[in-house]
């Protein structure tokens, strides 16, 4: 008895007032970890589940409707390119001397028609060559009148001594009249070459053009092959247009044997301050070749009076130097619908 009496007294008192308790609070842990895997076992399963599809309701859409028929039309191919005058002349001085007088147009932008004088060089000294070269062919021409005499009259002393016998060159002076003869032309050829020097000290315009620089003024010493200025036609402007070997498929451009009767028409188009300006032009040939960087083919387009300073009405110059867009009218398509 003293021995279980001594058992009791070593159990602490938090030992103790455990064993007090019920089985049902002893177990709630085990409870609340069993609730809990329960719930994340159910949570799991309703999450694999797909979601519940929703049926869409039919909305119609207010839409437009047109009628159409097939029709014909002409592919546009678009490109681009710089106007160029067809002729451009560098004029220079064929005789020297000194400039001694200068038109008023002839400066920058100046328009000036075929024939009209540009300058004039001092004609003085060619004036004076000219009439030197004059005087000579007139006593070339009176040397040559008297061996024509001397020759006639040598045959007809020979004919009256010598009745039955031809006579030779030298009876009849043939080798000097030859000689004369030659003189004369000689002397022709000096005239024509002074009058040609006098003329060549008028600087005249090839062409009616603008001018597009001046490089002399009154005054100046000028020498042969020195450049007094250039100008340019204004009967006919050029686009160089590259073209694709895409843009070849949609049109018909001109070829060395066709002799000119396919010339597809081209709208050019530029912008001129506010406005949109628009000048139309036809291809007239291309330049043959492909070019070697840029593998495309330039196709040349004419514009005939580009100023409207020959007759031709014109809104707006097309002015030399101006970038344009092109619009080339290609090939015929049959039965195509074009729809907005």
């Amino acid at each position: 008895m003293k021995i279980q009496d001594r058992k009791k007294h070593h159990d602490t008192p938090a030992v103790a007032a455990v064993k007090k308790r019920p089985l049902i609070v002893r177990l709630l842990p085990v409870w609340i970890l069993g609730g809990s895997l329960v719930a994340t076992v159910v949570m799991v399963s309703a999450l694999k589940k797909p979601p519940e599809s929703q049926p869409k309701p039919d909305t119609a859409r207010l839409v437009e409707t047109i009628t159409v028929t097939p029709d014909s039309l002409h592919f546009d191919v678009e490109t681009y390119g710089t106007v160029m005058p067809r002729t451009e002349t560098n004029m220079v001085a064929e005789v020297s001397g000194q400039v001694v007088k200068v038109a008023d147009a002839f400066a920058a932008g100046g328009f000036l028609q075929a024939g009209d004088l540009l300058m004039q060089i001092d004609p003085s000294d060619y004036e004076t060559a000219l009439l030197s070269a004059e005087a000579n062919l007139a006593s070339a021409k009176a040397s040559l009148s008297q061996e024509q005499a001397q020759s006639e009259q040598a045959r007809k002393d020979w004919e009256r001594l010598n009745p039955n016998r031809e006579p030779n060159a030298l009876v009849l002076r043939l080798p000097q009249l030859d000689g004369a003869k030659a003189a004369v032309r000689s002397a022709e050829a000096d005239v024509l070459k002074a009058r040609r020097d006098l003329e060549r000290t008028y600087i005249r315009m090839p062409y009616d053009g603008l001018v597009k620089a001046r490089a002399v003024d009154l005054g100046q010493y000028v020498t042969p092959g020195a450049s007094v200025g250039e100008v340019f036609a204004v009967a006919v402007a050029e686009i160089r247009l590259p073209l694709t070997n895409d843009d070849l498929a949609f049109v018909d451009l001109p070829s060395v044997n066709d002799n000119g009767n396919s010339k597809p028409a081209v709208t050019l188009s530029a912008q001129v301050g506010h406005d949109e300006v628009h000048w139309q032009g036809q291809i007239v040939r291309t330049e043959g070749v492909v070019d070697s960087n840029s593998r495309v083919i330039y196709a040349v387009a004419e514009v005939n009076d580009p100023y409207g300073l020959l007759g031709s009405e014109r809104i707006e110059p097309l002015k030399v130097g101006t970038f344009v867009s092109a619009s080339i009218t290609g090939r015929l398509a049959q039965n195509v619908v074009t729809v907005p």
